[in-house]
């Protein structure tokens, strides 16, 4: 959520920021709302003086055993015009609050109008033989991407994975895992699949993309969508200690999404699913040096690439593709020979304050309380990297190669064979 004051104090020039998002942000609504409520405001702390001068008096009457039966009427009649003003303005200020829930944040200046790819890394496979896509390769590896059984169990977008490639996709988490407790420094949690209402709206997935949500039988649970929901949350209405950041916490979830505009795109393999792992990364700091660990978090990503070998570019999405929680996004895409494309594997993000504000979490810094600023980086998607690898390290017989740091995950094997 962004600052309120900030819309209050410079609404026009916001509403341009938001008509690069392709936000329509409705000025004329906010601003009548907005005198409203202080009109009510005003009104409501005129009746409360009055209502404590009145108070005063009837205690001094009192004190001289004088009748107060007028101002008790006085005082009964306040209460019930203070109470109906109290409600409109309540009422006021949650069609405020339910206004600016749905603005997304603003960008950082760095983010421009069409992507801007910062970088590549690594080459680029030349074969001499046709490449094939991940699910006519794992099919051949004794139909192990199995969708006929998955569509039996529980219906389209969803899969079975069998044997060697099962092994390899719980081989790319615990590589993934160990590399980035071990090696960054990450705290691993393991966190619960089913989340509050409230939970997915201070992250900012409620409102704005319920329809993509699992909800449980019309509960209050929800099928949790991303790592960063959680992991996240567990700071929520919480004031921190500034000596403490920045906190780094790593988490394998199982991620649930209904991809409700996304129907007729990846439709085969496993490119988009209803549910997928993924390894999350998250930072919470300071924020004079939230962007510095943006780089950082980053990098973190970017080296599980660099240690299984695969080709990627990194992007600065435009003011249109960015996320609608971001300030500013690097998303790292990873090259898929089999479709002669790149797509994306990972995405950094620093919200800064956006996030915090929604779930109220603070740092104190000597006596000043300030919000901390929030990033969150896919560390990776499994699924996907799965995909990247049989691609990229197919052999022309049909067989595949383990990367290197893979191997001994995977009991020393070096080619996943039929």
């Amino acid at each position: 959520m962004i600052d309120i004051k900030k819309l209050r104090l410079n609404s026009k020039f916001l509403e341009e920021c938001f008509i690069k998002r392709g936000y329509n942000f409705n000025i004329i609504l906010f601003n009548n709302l907005e005198k409203k409520r202080k009109i009510y405001q005003l009104e409501t702390e005129d009746l409360q003086k009055n209502k404590n001068n009145i108070s005063k008096l009837i205690g001094i009457n009192k004190y001289k055993n004088i009748q107060n039966d007028l101002l008790i009427y006085d005082i009964n009649n306040i209460n019930y015009i203070l109470k109906k003003k109290i409600n409109i303005l309540k009422k006021i200020q949650k069609e405020i609050y339910d206004l600016i829930s749905n603005i997304p944040n603003l960008l950082h200046n760095s983010v421009k109008n069409t992507n801007i790819t910062i970088r590549n890394h690594g080459k680029i496979k030349d074969t001499s033989f046709k490449m094939k896509k991940h699910y006519e390769i794992a099919y051949n590896l004794n139909e192990s991407m199995d969708f006929t059984l998955s569509s039996k169990i529980t219906g389209s977008r969803f899969m079975v994975l069998k044997d060697k490639i099962a092994l390899l996709h719980r081989a790319l988490s615990q590589f993934m895992l160990d590399l980035h407790t071990n090696k960054h420094n990450y705290i691993e949690l393991y966190v619960p699949f089913l989340i509050k209402r409230n939970t997915l709206y201070c992250t900012g997935q409620i409102p704005k993309f319920i329809h993509d949500q699992f909800n449980v039988n019309n509960s209050n649970l929800w099928l949790n969508p991303t790592g960063e929901v959680p992991l996240l949350n567990i700071f929520s209405n919480s004031v921190l200690d500034y000596n403490n950041l920045p906190i780094k916490l790593v988490c394998q979830t199982t991620c649930f999404r209904k991809e409700a505009g996304n129907y007729g795109r990846d439709t085969k393999g496993i490119i988009r699913q209803h549910q997928f792992e993924k390894i999350e990364l998250i930072n919470i700091v300071n924020k004079e040096d939230s962007y510095t660990y943006l780089e950082e978090i980053t990098s973190h990503s970017e080296e599980v690439l660099k240690l299984l070998d695969l080709p990627y570019k990194i992007t600065i999405p435009s003011y249109k593709d960015i996320g609608f929680c971001s300030s500013k996004t690097y998303d790292i895409e990873v090259w898929l020979p089999g479709n002669k494309e790149y797509i994306e594997i990972a995405s950094c993000s620093n919200t800064e304050d956006f996030q915090s504000r929604r779930m109220k979490t603070k740092y104190r810094h000597f006596d000043k309380l300030e919000y901390v600023h929030m990033l969150n980086a896919s560390g990776i998607a499994v699924g996907r990297a799965l995909v990247a690898i049989l691609e990229n390290y197919q052999i022309e017989d049909g067989n595949i190669y383990i990367p290197n740091v893979l191997q001994k995950y995977m009991n020393n094997q070096k080619i996943i064979s039929k």
